[in-house]
């Protein structure tokens, strides 16, 4: 056989070794991730595990069409069938182990799954003042493996339940081993790991709620008594909802949070049912329930100044909405308005750069558009003057012209009703309000 046909017969065998490996490659990293295969790096890391497939069965294909005896057209048929027959046969006995020993996502009806998660946290516990939301996130994980994907816990709308914390989250199904935990990872803040007593193909019982789990020790840690540690509860569900069932689904859930609230209930409990796009039945029902109890100017005081955004805004909101006049909130109101200044003074106090701090004064630019609207209607009805508070504001906003959310939202609109209530005339930097 000339060496001609030779190479020719081995950069066959190469060309086809290379999409075979690429191919071989791709599915056992599918089951198995053994490297990221998203992204320019994953595809890359492909084609380099594909070239190195080529050449290897390039020289399989050199050594074999050189070592064959016969006549030249014999000989190359014979070498291309003998080394391309092995190119085949060590793939498919790659792929055939490979799916015998997969773990594929569990499944149901043909749909893939995912757990809703509820987690409590414990006794005591306090929200992060900054929780950066891409980094808290639950997922599930094959005892000793790692997370393959990992979906959101959304601590901006954690919920106080019974005096503790309650966040929801969604983690993505993708293992059917038999030993499974629940992993949380709130920031900087707190981790929990969960035993998962969740069968491999997980069946129609599954998407009822599940008992409350207890997290496992924290290691290095001594044994913490159950009610110091974080709890989770989850069901079974379709990742492949529609957004009609996913939204009734969710309008069911409110409704029966709402309909488990009792007098007892924190009114952070009834404030989340006054947010907008709930029900005017329901926001009716909740603003009735809060007016009703004595002691609500005192329990929505510290919520307006409170650690929770979503909790400040929606008690500010909550103070507009009720039926004037209102004079024991105006001292409360006032607080808040000197706690968004205080905000804002150590958003000015951070590094300095085009936009310092994003989030902070993310943070500060909300509460002061729900302060307002509480002020505004304290002003009408109850008499309220607040000056003193928005000029404080309008002064600490004025400090980081480069901060463009505090000047956006914060400066122009401070600077306006400065100028309407207290006839102060704005800078020649204040922007008009928006």
């Amino acid at each position: 056989m000339s060496s001609l046909s030779s190479l020719f017969a081995a950069a066959l065998t190469g060309v086809l070794g290379a999409f075979a490996t690429g191919i071989v490659a791709t599915a056992v990293n599918d089951w198995f991730h053994f490297y990221n295969s998203r992204g320019i790096g994953g595809g890359l890391t492909t084609v380099i595990i594909a070239a190195g497939g080529g050449i290897a069965f390039f020289i399989l294909g050199l050594v074999v069409s050189r070592t064959l005896t016969g006549t030249p057209e014999t000989a190359f048929y014979r070498a291309l069938g003998i080394s391309c027959g092995t190119v085949v046969a060590l793939a498919a006995t790659i792929l055939l182990g490979g799916w015998l020993r997969a773990d594929f996502p569990p499944k149901m009806n043909g749909e893939t799954l995912e757990l809703a998660v509820e987690l409590r946290a414990p006794a005591g516990f306090s929200l992060p003042v900054q929780t950066d939301e891409a980094d808290s996130f639950a997922g599930v994980r094959a005892v000793g493996g790692q997370i393959r994907l990992h979906g959101p816990l959304n601590v901006r709308r954690a919920m106080r339940v019974e005096g503790r914390w309650t966040f929801a989250a969604i983690a993505p199904l993708l293992t059917s081993a038999r030993n499974r935990e629940l992993v949380i990872h709130i920031g900087k803040v707190a981790d929990a790991t969960f035993p998962l007593p969740l069968a491999a193909r997980p069946g129609r019982s599954d998407t009822e709620w599940s008992a409350w789990l207890v997290a496992d020790p924290v290691a290095g840690q001594a044994e913490s008594a159950p009610e110091k540690r974080f709890s989770a509860r989850y069901r079974v569900k379709s990742a492949g909802l529609t957004q009609e069932q996913m939204e009734g689904e969710k309008a069911e859930q409110e409704q029966a949070r709402f309909d488990a609230l009792d007098a007892n209930s924190p009114i952070e409990a009834w404030l989340n049912h006054t947010v907008p796009g709930t029900p005017e039945a329901r926001i009716t029902a909740a603003m009735n329930h809060i007016v009703s109890r004595p002691t609500y100017v005192a329990e929505l005081a510290p919520v307006m100044v409170g650690i929770s955004d979503d909790f400040a805004l929606m008690a500010l909101e909550v103070v507009a909405k009720l039926p004037p006049p209102q004079p024991a909130l105006l001292p409360h109101v006032a607080a808040a308005g000197r706690d968004i200044a205080r905000r804002i003074r150590e958003v000015n106090a951070g590094a300095v750069g085009d936009d310092p701090h994003p989030s902070g004064g993310h943070s500060a630019s909300q509460r002061f558009t729900a302060w307002m609207l509480a002020a505004r209607t304290l002003r009408e009805t109850a008499g309220g003057d607040f000056t003193p508070e928005l000029g404080e504001i309008l002064q600490q906003s004025r400090a980081r012209p480069k901060t463009v959310l505090l000047q956006e939202n914060v400066r122009g609109v401070a600077s306006h009703y400065l100028k309407l209530w207290s006839h102060v005339e704005p800078l020649p930097g204040d922007p008009p309000p928006r």
